[in-house]
């Protein structure tokens, strides 16, 4: 199984089911990250890079836009297959 980073927002709520309904035909595992607890510090910076290592992907949520996310082309590997293939 894949790894997708996807750092948002806890206000991204449809963004967030848009993507979990995205990745479920797929062999995709997301790995979501607020970005308020980031911001608070419950995540160190090791840990938040340890996931993004770990990943195929990063999402990165733009602030303020209510769910437009950036992905990071650099960590996408075309190896991710839908599960219905």
């Amino acid at each position: 199984m894949a790894q997708i980073f996807v750092s948002h927002s806890s206000k991204d709520t449809k963004a967030l089911d848009f993507l979990n309904r995205a990745f479920a035909s797929t062999e995709v595992e997301a790995k979501y990250e607020e970005i308020e607890a980031i911001v608070h510090g419950k995540r160190s910076a090791a840990e938040i890079a340890a996931d993004i290592a770990a990943s195929k992907a990063t999402f990165v949520g733009k602030p303020g836009t209510g769910g437009t996310f950036q992905l990071s082309a650099t960590a996408l590997h075309t190896g991710l297959r839908s599960k219905t293939r």
